[in-house]
């Protein structure tokens, strides 16, 4: 069995590099927003499994911590779905000595973001891992007062060695350990995409303080780290839709990224294929022999705050 980490600390500096074979390009365009979700307890951290998370206090999901298990500053999450729809809004609610809210997707399918993920833990952060991968469309928004940690990883890695996997097989470990990395076993599977379609209204206007904004004119992502087998930005269109990413890493394990906007905007942030170390500071880099790189957009700007 093979197993690697990575660690998930932002660069103080700026780097940007783009590594992707093109037989693994993903064009997920054509995948409309869902109309209908769920989110749905495995009943492995709390809650009976198989009940779907009930709405209240203004939330289609209101996914309080009596539903999860708290360790000191770490409260635990279990889904075996967790999809959310346009217009529907999922919220993680705790005591105010949470630090994390760490919760993992183990039904085997991908989950659906097209609505907006909130929590109302002041200056917690939220770590969300789905090997199976992610899809974020129009109208989805994470707003955290702490970072947004997302990933395909199979399990997350505490300082004590303690591990939380997603693969309900293996034994976790609920831990009020500080986490210290994100960790696959053998190959990566799932990938993260970020499908912004301008045929579609759907979406909201851009505010300080979000994590993750998809709407019909940009993506957004700020204070976020992304760490998968293969991730995707694409806007829909090479020469119009701004993306912009802001004190964020985005990192894959083996596959690539792939971008495609009109305008790419990139602050104090890492882009990084892990297994390639060369440094390349202020530029974008693409590879070159037996993988190719693609960024398909009309400008890119690279800067820091």
């Amino acid at each position: 069995m093979t197993v690697s980490t990575s660690d998930f600390n932002m660069s103080t500096g700026f780097e940007m590099r783009v590594y992707l074979p093109a037989a693994r390009l993903i064009l997920l365009l054509l995948c409309a927003p869902l109309s209908s979700a769920d989110v749905v307890l495995d009943g492995t951290t709390g809650g009976t499994a198989g009940t779907s998370v009930g709405a209240g206090n203004g939330f289609t999901y209101d996914i309080q911590s009596s539903l999860g298990n708290v360790k000191s500053s770490n409260l635990f999450h279990s889904f075996s779905e967790f999809d959310i729809a346009v217009t529907e809004h999922a919220n993680f609610t705790g005591d105010a000595a949470i630090n994390n809210i760490i919760a993992r997707i183990t039904g085997g399918e991908s989950s659906s973001i097209a609505g907006r993920i909130t929590s109302s833990i002041d200056s917690a952060s939220l770590w969300l891992i789905n090997p199976s991968g992610f899809l974020f469309a129009n109208g989805a928004v994470v707003d955290i007062d702490g970072a947004f940690n997302l990933s395909t990883a199979d399990f997350i890695e505490f300082a004590n060695d303690a591990r939380f996997y997603a693969d309900l097989s293996n034994d976790s470990v609920l831990t009020s350990a500080a986490i210290s990395s994100f960790g696959f076993i053998g190959s990566a599977g799932g990938s993260i995409s970020f499908t912004s379609d301008r045929a579609s209204s759907i979406g909201e206007d851009r505010s300080s303080g979000q994590n993750i904004n998809v709407n019909s004119q940009f993506i957004l992502m700020d204070e976020s780290t992304i760490f998968s087998q293969e991730i995707n930005v694409t806007s829909g269109n090479a020469e119009l839709g701004d993306i912009d990413i802001y004190d964020s890493r985005l990192e894959t394990v083996e596959g690539g990224i792939y971008f495609q906007g009109g305008n790419i905007l990139s602050v104090d942030s890492t882009i990084f294929n892990r297994g390639r170390r060369q440094r390349h500071r202020n530029r974008f880099y693409l590879s070159r022999g037996s993988r190719r790189g693609w960024c398909k957009c009309h400008s890119i700007r690279f800067g820091r705050s």
